[in-house]
Order: C-alpha cells, then sequence, then structure tokens
C-alpha cells in the first residue's frame, strides 16, 4: 500500500490517500451506507485460536466531504501473541503485518509525547503505511477520537492492559490546530451563543430585568447601559457580599456612559458610540446577584453566582464579558474566569476593603473594633489562605488559571499611604504573584472613578496585559 500526500503551496500536508484507491461519490446517506457495505467486504477475517471471526487487517474510511475536509475513520486489528492466537502459514503473516503496524503507531505517539507531553524533534510518520495515512490526524490540524475496545475476559488480561497503556499515552497527544482555524471555531462558538440572545430594553434610568433566577426571585434586575449589538464590548460588573449594585457601580458608570457616543441610537433605552480607547461600541451590566451566604463548607461562596451569571449571559447572548469585581465579586470575577475560560474576555479583582482615608479608617474601626484584623482575614484569604493545606490545595486549583487578570489594591494601612508595602496587607501582594503568574497588579488606592474606568478599559481592550518594561515591586519582593 503507498501513501500519498495533498500539500498546500507551501508544502504543508493537507490530507493523505492511498495510492490506486478506488474513489465512489455519494450523494445521499443511503448511497454513502451501500458503498460502505461494499468496502467491508474486502477487509480480511479468518479463524484463530482466540476469535472465530478474527480481523486480519486494519480497516480505512475515508470521507471526503464538500468543504475539503477529509474524515478518516481506521479499525485497527487487535494486536495478538502467535503463542495464543495458534495463527501459522498467511494467518502468522497476517498477525506480523498488524503488530508491525501498531508498534510504529506505539511509536509514533511516543515521539508525540516524549518532551512532557510536547513532541519530540523526529516523529517517525513515514515508517509505516498505516502512520503515514493517519499523520494528519495524529498532532496534526485535526480533531482526533480514539475508541478502545477491551474484554473483561480473565484470559485476555493482558491485552486488555496493553490496550489501555496504549489509549492513556495516546490521549496526552495534542494536534497542532492551525489559529486560523482556532479562531474561526471559537467565532462559530460565539455566534451560535449572540444569535440565541433576547434583546434588552432599559429604562431612561438605566434599568431593566430580565427573566433569570435570582435566589427565589424569578427575575435578575440589571443596572447600566445596553446595545443588542453583539459586536459591542461588553463589561459586567459583580457587586461585593450583600451589598447594592448601583451604590456600588455606579460612578463607574456614569463615566463609562459619558465615554461613550450617544449619537447611534438602536432603540429606545439604548446607546452605542465609541469608547476613549477607540475600541468601538460598549455596554454595560451591573446585575443584582443572589449569595446564598459569603461562606459555604468554610469556602467563599463563588458557584451560585457562576450559574446565575451564566444563565444571564446566555439569556442576552453574550459570548464574552469582560468581568470586574469588587471584593468578594472580584473573587468570584477571578474564580468564574478559572472555571469559564471560553467566556471570559478579561478580569479586573478591586480590593476595596482597605480602599479608606484616614477618616474613613477611623470610623469603620469604630464601628467594629476587629476591622484592622480582618483586612487581614477577608475573601481575599481565598487566594492566599493561611492554613496550610488549604494554600497547598489552592495553589493547585489556581494552577488553572489562564487569562488575563488585573488586581486593583490600594497600597495603604490604616487610611494612609504604602507605597513601598511594608505594612500587613502587602502580604497579599507579595504571596499574590507565585501563584497567579502574570497577574498585573495596580495600586488602587484613592484613584479617581476616572482613572478606574480607564483601567478597566485597557483590560477590555488588551485583556490586563502586563506592558514589557519595569514592573513596580512591593516589599522589596522578588
Amino acid at each position: 500500500m503507498k501513501v500519498e500526500e495533498v500539500k498546500d503551496g507551501g508544502g504543508k500536508v493537507l490530507s493523505t490517500r492511498i495510492r490506486g484507491a478506488t474513489t465512489a461519490t455519494a450523494n445521499g446517506v443511503d448511497e454513502m451506507l451501500r458503498e460502505i457495505q461494499k468496502g467491508a467486504t474486502f477487509r480480511s477475517s479468518g479463524a484463530t485460536n482466540m476469535n472465530d471471526a478474527s480481523s486480519r487487517s486494519h480497516a480505512i474510511l475515508i470521507i471526503m466531504l464538500s468543504n475539503n475536509t477529509n474524515m478518516y475513520m481506521i479499525d485497527l486489528a487487535g494486536s495478538e501473541r502467535n503463542k495464543r492466537s495458534g495463527a501459522s502459514g498467511q494467518r502468522f503473516n497476517e498477525a506480523k503485518s498488524i503488530n508491525v503496524a501498531l508498534s510504529a503507531l506505539g511509536r509514533v505517539v511516543i515521539n508525540l509525547v516524549q518532551k512532557d507531553g510536547r513532541r519530540g524533534a523526529h516523529v517517525s510518520y513515514l515508517d509505516n503505511p498505516l502512520t503515514h495515512l493517519l499523520m494528519p490526524g495524529l498532532g496534526g490540524n485535526s480533531k482526533t477520537a480514539l475508541i478502545s475496545c477491551i474484554t473483561a475476559a480473565a484470559d485476555s488480561l493482558s491485552e486488555s492492559v496493553q490496550t489501555l497503556r496504549f489509549s492513556v499515552q495516546a490521549s496526552h497527544v495534542k494536534n497542532r490546530v492551525d489559529a486560523k482555524d482556532a479562531k474561526d471555531q471559537a467565532k462559530k462558538a460565539d455566534d451560535k451563543i449572540a444569535n440565541a440572545g433576547s434583546h434588552l430594553m432599559l429604562d431612561a434610568s438605566g434599568h431593566g430585568e430580565i427573566p433569570v433566577k435570582c435566589g427565589e426571585e424569578e427575575s435578575t434586575k440589571l443596572y447600566g447601559f445596553w446595545t443588542n449589538d453583539a459586536s459591542s464590548r461588553t463589561i459586567i460588573f459583580i457587586h461585593d457580599f450583600q451589598k447594592n449594585p448601583h451604590e456600588c457601580f455606579e460612578s463607574l458608570i456614569t463615566v463609562l456612559k459619558g465615554l461613550s457616543s450617544s449619537s447611534t441610537s438602536a432603540g429606545e433605552g439604548e446607546t452605542k458610540g465609541e469608547d476613549s480607547t477607540g475600541g468601538g461600541a460598549m455596554r454595560v451590566l451591573a446585575p443584582t446577584f443572589h449569595y446564598a451566604s459569603e461562606k459555604k463548607d468554610g469556602n467563599y461562596n463563588s458557584r451560585a453566582v457562576h450559574v446565575q451569571l451564566l444563565a444571564i449571559m446566555d439569556y442576552l447572548g453574550i459570548a464574552k464579558a469582560t468581568l470586574v469585581g469588587d471584593d468578594l465579586g472580584g473573587i468570584n470575577a477571578l474564580d468564574f474566569q478559572i472555571c469559564h475560560k471560553g467566556r471570559t474576555a478579561a478580569c479586573v479583582a478591586r480590593n476595596k476593603i482597605i480602599d479608606l482615608d484616614v477618616k474613613g479608617w477611623k470610623l469603620a474601626t469604630k464601628k467594629d473594633p476587629s476591622f484592622a484584623i480582618n483586612c487581614m482575614m477577608n475573601v481575599w484569604n481565598w487566594i492566599v489562605p493561611f492554613d496550610k493545606d488549604k494554600k497547598k490545595s489552592r495553589e493547585k486549583y489556581l494552577k488553572k488559571w489562564k487569562g488575563r487578570l488585573i488586581i486593583l489594591w490600594p497600597y495603604a494601612f490604616k487610611g494612609r499611604p504604602d507605597p513601598k508595602g511594608k505594612q500587613s496587607p502587602a502580604y497579599f501582594l507579595k504571596a499574590m504573584r507565585p501563584v497567579l503568574k502574570g497577574v498585573n497588579i495596580i495600586d488602587s488606592y484613592q484613584k479617581s472613578s476616572e482613572e478606574l474606568v480607564q483601567v478597566i478599559l485597557t483590560a477590555s481592550k488588551d485583556g490586563g496585559k502586563k506592558k514589557k518594561g519595569k514592573s513596580k515591586k512591593v516589599g522589596g519582593g522578588k
């Protein structure tokens, strides 16, 4: 069997085919099934001591679709030990060919994962016609599914274990999907969400509601400004526990709305326009989220907010949004980004607990004498717990984090600036950097709404990536 490669103008292998193979055209499902049945008659099978109808060859079906996409369906004959199968003569030669091909496939899989899950310098695709034919689907620009068939029979335990080991190893192979293909697939998924969305109308004061459950309530209240243009940049604010979203974010949303042009109107109660960063139209919402409790089973409660936020986004057709949260709202935003990174464009988490001037600090400590201690024992412990076991578990969980994150943190203590990070709250900054590698931490102490909005807009535009150059160190931390 000779294998030919189909290449593009740059020499890149697009697909493979068998030289001399007959191509049949099918104009419907029934025609295709008839051709498949016809092809199945060419497959060799025979009796051995292990199986009365043993496959004596691999079977390959290639379906060439009209959009220049090929689908390969391969039924691999199982490897066998001659001592058990009792094969001789022609059957022995068939078993030998089967095992040679499967060994070549095993070597290709090893080549593709030999460097800590990454491919080695050479992948031995050309060692066998089978692996040459499967080249586009093994580490190539494709999606690959593997179905392994094993038996519970005790006398075949060795073969079953060997099959499972191969399957585990093959599951670590990573296909190289072209950036354009990945982008097209993501856009298709985003468009599907957007097309299924419902329109939203807010009143003149920016309030409205949608039929999404909020705790025991059948609807979720919203505040902000909105356009039903799905191409608009979407920003969603998440409030802290037992806080009013209107009171928490009114100043920020007012600034954002002021930066938007109202020259183009999509309907009553809707506006869209250009923001100051030149990123196109914006739409901003601050929903009322339901927190059953601040903590559940000793952990800060995020999942209820996740469910509600996903329901809001699905209802309105929001494929991705920049999430901005205060304190527990910021923790919820970060946790949502970890669990649903495909739905999060960027995340901005803000510490408001210690963003106080001297007068505000005195009022807070008068109201709660333990306020200074609570500045160290609060929702931000979710990222860096003091308990060693929890800390280890959380570090492992946060390794899943991949994305764009800005943390707005007041470099202050007791109402006074602490730009060098010498006071106790700076502990969090030093502990967070190694856990959230690549996080962009910005001093937000007593920043104006206009200054904070610029950070949010930057995050929503470029994902909050740190600019190249020297980054500010806190308290001499590395």
